[in-house]
């Protein structure tokens, strides 16, 4: 399993917009992706002081090729659409992650 994971800064101001456009809008689509296997969306706990709320929204993949294709159109996408709608209120950053191992 490999993960893409977006971070977002999200600003208070617009905290219930993203959320409603993240539930609203982004999940619901990019669940339907052929690529995506699942997504999961965290709030990040920190003691760090931030300007704003962060989450975490984890997309998983079954194939490093999925996640290829899915970074080359979903993902930029995404990005652009965070910019238009949000401009500088929504920071972000990207990671990739591979599952070495599960335990329970």
């Amino acid at each position: 399993m490999i993960l893409l994971n977006i971070t977002c800064n999200v600003a208070p101001d617009v905290l219930p917009q993203w959320m409603d456009w993240l539930k609203g809008d982004y999940l619901p689509e990019i669940i339907k992706t052929p690529e995506v296997a699942g997504v999961t969306l965290l709030k990040v706990i920190t003691e760090m002081e931030t300007s704003g709320s962060l989450f975490a929204i984890q997309h998983q993949f079954c194939h490093a090729e999925s996640l290829n294709r899915f970074e080359n159109k979903e993902a930029i996408a995404f990005k652009d659409t965070l910019k238009s709608l949000f401009g500088e209120e929504v920071l972000h950053f990207s990671s990739q992650l591979q599952v070495i191992d599960e335990f329970k």
